[in-house]
């Protein structure tokens, strides 16, 4: 026999199986570990029932009753896991305002804040000149950037002229709301 023939001949098989496949009755579920002395009893009657239409009311019962053992009460857990489990959103990034938290531009302009509200205190004013926020916003930028966060990415440009400064200015601009 030719190898072409056998691979024809295989695939003759798997594509007869494939189309067969739905009027084969679905496999038993197989409860591993499972093995009642009484195969009417209440667990097997219980963890059936959860198998079948996803009811824990049987099985909670008989761990509120304390009647299991406790080879059954681990496997009671087991159930439990997998079914918490299968409700457990997965593979989800964390968005919205806890984000800017991990952002060093944001970092730098709550530290620019903080000693903007430093200075106000010390030098009683109110209104703070421009040149000294400056070099608020240039200091804060310097101290981010020799933080551990900053480690394998880009530091921040401290220059006025430069984009990660121009950012900075404008997160202080822009509304608390929208920032915190």
């Amino acid at each position: 026999m030719s190898a072409r023939k056998v691979t024809e001949a295989a695939y003759r098989q798997r594509r007869a199986a494939l189309e067969n496949a739905w009027r084969r009755p679905k496999p038993e579920l197989a409860l591993v570990g499972i093995r009642p002395a009484d195969p009417d009893g209440p667990y097997l009657q219980s963890v059936l029932a959860w198998a079948d239409r996803r009811d824990l009311g049987p099985l909670l019962d008989l761990l509120e009753a304390g009647c299991l053992s406790d080879a059954q009460r681990r496997e009671v857990v087991a159930l439990l896991r997998m079914l918490l489990m299968s409700r457990r959103k997965r593979g989800r990034y964390q968005r919205g305002a806890n984000m800017r938290w991990g952002n060093p531009r944001y970092l730098c302009a709550l530290l620019v804040e903080l000693r903007k509200n430093a200075w106000r205190e010390a030098h009683a004013r109110r209104k703070i000149p421009v040149a000294i926020v400056k070099d608020l916003i240039a200091a804060a930028i310097r101290k981010v950037n020799g933080w551990a966060m900053m480690k394998g990415r880009r530091p921040l440009d401290p220059d006025e002229t430069s984009a990660d400064f121009q950012r900075v200015e404008r997160i202080l601009r822009d509304p608390k709301r929208l920032r915190l």
